[in-house]
Order: C-alpha cells, then structure tokens, then sequence
C-alpha cells in the first residue's frame, strides 16, 4: 500500500531537523512515499519515546540526544533529593505550571 506524501508527514514529526540528511520532514516524506526511505530512516522516531514532552495538549517530539538530556539531567537531580529513589522500568513525570513571570 502506497501512501500519499501529504499522509506520510503527518506521522512524521514535524521538526525539521534534518538529522535524516533532507532539509525538512516533507521532503522525507515524499521518499517514504516513493518507497526510498522508511519511517525507520526518522531519527526522531527511531529514537523512540523514553522522554516525552507535552505542552497543553500538544505532544513536542524530540530527538534521541535531546531525550539523553533531558533523562540524565532530571534523574541527576532527582538522585539527589532523599526520599527519591529511582529503579529500572519506572516513570518519573515533571510537570511544571507555567507562570506569567516565567515567560517574560
């Protein structure tokens, strides 16, 4: 089953980043479309989802060494607060509420 390009970016990521080796996720996308690349070729989406980021209600994608990160940044931290103890297959959130002082 062939997908059309405009179907194909739409399950692409959207960043732009051009770690793929195209200038952005629509020309990726129409290789994947004509069959030449894969989903896999994605380096955002082969990086996988170990660290999330969600803004309001949108899902921010993020590549593998902003993932590397983010995790070894917060897990530095947490590892250094007294009751917090962190073991393999746990899922630790952060949320952060977002004041007007924040953003000026």
């Amino acid at each position: 089953m062939t997908l059309e390009p405009e179907d194909v970016l739409k399950r692409l990521p959207g960043l732009d980043c051009g770690d793929c080796g195209f200038k952005g996720c629509a020309e990726m996308a129409e290789a994947i479309s004509r069959g030449e690349k894969s989903f896999k070729d994605c380096v955002v989406i082969k990086a996988g989802r170990k660290v999330e980021i969600k803004v309001g209600d949108s899902d921010i994608p993020v590549g593998s060494f902003v993932q590397g990160f983010i995790a070894k940044s917060v897990l530095g931290m947490i590892s250094s607060l007294k009751k917090a103890e962190v073991k393999a297959g746990d899922v630790v959130e952060l949320r952060i509420r977002v004041d007007e002082d924040d953003i000026r």
